[in-house]
């Protein structure tokens, strides 16, 4: 559980993608594994790239600078 306020958003009808978005970030799980072209990742890196580039492309500016500002964890 995150605590995201709809007054973080810009447009209250992203509520629930970002939600979910910001939810698998933060779950603690990070699983290392070798990618298709051998690089070393983690799921956990995976997912963070998704949400920020996800982010940015909604234009949720507030809750970008809020995830990079670490406010987002799960309670």
């Amino acid at each position: 559980m995150i605590l995201l306020l709809p007054e973080d958003l810009i447009d209250e009808k992203n509520y629930d993608e970002i939600y979910e978005l910001l939810d698998s970030v933060c779950i603690g799980i990070n699983i290392h594994y070798t990618d298709e072209n051998g690089n070393k990742t983690s799921l956990k890196e995976v997912s963070r790239n998704k949400l920020l580039k996800r982010l940015e492309e909604l234009g949720e500016t507030k809750v970008l600078e809020n995830y990079k500002k670490g406010y987002y964890c799960q309670l």
